[in-house]
């Protein structure tokens, strides 16, 4: 999962650049290589992060209730 992450990120920055390719060396800001990094960050990666993140939290959960269930007391 996190070199899935890593490369939806790469994805979304290489077409944030290709976006911004007419618009190298004139005076112009490339607002569509932004617009396509922004959305891709908030719509596509932020979701990924948060299951990934909430996929840890539930690993981390049942290793620590396993850790309880078989410590003796």
């Amino acid at each position: 999962m996190h070199n899935a992450l890593r490369c939806v990120i790469a994805a979304i920055a290489a077409g944030a650049a290709a976006a911004s390719v007419p618009y190298w060396g004139g005076d112009d800001f490339p607002l569509m290589g932004l617009i396509v990094y922004v959305a891709g960050m908030v719509f596509i990666a932020m979701p990924l992060c948060l299951y990934y993140e909430s996929l840890l939290q539930s690993h981390q959960e049942r290793v620590e209730h396993a850790r309880h269930t078989l410590t003796p007391t």
